[in-house]
């Protein structure tokens, strides 16, 4: 029995992650270098600009060499149905963000000091790199890793298998385990559902969407929490809250239908490239890059 995805896919998958965590920025900086490239434009640092031209050069070199269609890869036209979607799941990010807030308040100040986003120019500054962290993240998560296995596995199987991939890469020892703990949950439940949305309609837009919202709402809600904004930081809760209770049930109809398409006969190969996906190379990245360090 042969597994659901090839050795190829996989090999695929498993090198444009090392792509993203190792290479990536390495290979920016030497072009920026090597091409005499400008790397900032006033106060707006180019380099984030960069990987992602880099990384949708790598997408299309992908493309022509695999012959698949841009659809496939999640490039085409954003239907309303998938613009609608791609709201609704941001509200049902509404409980990770506000249990983090709950049990871990200091988080925001820690975030902030740790990117030096302290002041309002310096977290507008940061909003503007925003959409290219979230373009960047989701080509490599959806068109080059979801893509993949979504391919030969279910849609319950292949959204949480990159959900914990990237909740693992995302460790890092902030020195506070309850930061770290929330910094690590966070992640593995908001790619889950931002992987659903992808999911659902196959459309990188839809994904973007999602992530980009959710990340510009954060940095807001995070500084209104530092700033002492207290009565603002309510009407925001209780606003995003609303719209979360309001959108769950037809949200929860719209997704459900993922969990009703079942997967059988997985062999050992399968469970090898899952498991070696989802959590072994993760890890053994993160020990590599603990120990450089």
């Amino acid at each position: 029995m042969k597994a659901k995805i090839s050795l190829k896919e996989f090999l695929f998958a498993i090198f444009f992650y090392l792509v993203f965590v190792f290479f990536l920025d390495f290979f920016v900086g030497f072009l920026i270098n090597r091409a005499n490239l400008p790397k900032s434009t006033g106060f707006f640092d180019l380099f984030v600009v960069y990987s992602v031209l880099v990384t949708v050069v790598l997408l299309v070199l992908y493309k022509l060499f695999t012959k698949k269609k841009y659809s496939e890869l999640g490039i085409k036209k954003l239907k309303k149905e998938d613009f609608s979607l791609s709201i609704k799941v941001f509200f049902m990010l509404f409980p990770i963000a506000f249990i983090s807030r709950i049990l871990d308040p200091t988080f925001d100040l820690y975030f902030l000091e740790s990117f030096g986003l302290l002041s309002v120019s310096s977290v507008l500054i940061f909003t503007l790199y925003l959409p290219f962290f979230a373009i960047k993240e989701e080509i490599y998560e959806r068109s080059f890793f979801q893509g993949i296995f979504s391919k030969g596995y279910s849609s319950i199987i292949a959204p949480a298998l990159i959900a914990i991939n990237f909740a693992i890469a995302h460790y890092y020892n902030t020195g506070n385990p309850v930061h770290t703990l929330n910094v690590v949950l966070s992640v593995l439940i908001g790619t889950y559902l931002i992987a659903l949305v992808f999911e659902k309609t196959r459309n990188i837009f839809a994904s973007i969407m999602t992530h980009l919202i959710y990340n510009i709402f954060i940095i807001f809600q995070i500084y209104l929490h530092v700033s002492g904004f207290v009565l603002f930081e309510i009407i925001f809760w209780i606003i995003w809250g609303i719209l979360f209770l309001a959108f769950l049930q037809k949200t929860i109809k719209e997704l459900r239908i993922l969990f009703l398409i079942k997967i059988k006969d997985l062999n050992y190969l399968d469970w090898l490239y899952i498991l070696g996906f989802g959590i072994i190379i993760p890890i053994i990245v993160l020990l590599i890059l603990e120990s450089l360090v």
